[in-house]
């Protein structure tokens, strides 16, 4: 699984991103040992807007069971086909 990592070059204090795999960071960490691993922007977001996941069907069936029950509200159906 790929992550972002913040590393921190310890010569010149510059803080930059990476985005890599735990191995590769390992591998990385062990070549460049003047960088160090610091605490950066913590990456969150929805994993089914971002692409990462689908929506069940038994969700999908909530949504829209949801939609049809409140017509004018702001249910967000968008690119979920009904079951």
């Amino acid at each position: 699984m790929y992550k972002f990592f913040d590393f921190e070059d310890t010569k010149t204090g510059n803080v930059h991103e990476e985005f890599m795999t735990l191995e590769e960071k390992k591998a990385y960490l062990k070549k460049n040992k003047h960088m160090r691993e610091v605490c950066g922007r913590l990456h969150i977001g929805d994993p089914v807007r971002l692409g990462v996941t689908k929506v069940s069907n038994s969700m999908k069936e909530v949504l829209n069971k949801a939609k049809k029950a409140h017509p004018h509200g702001h249910v967000n159906t968008r690119g979920i086909s009904e079951i």
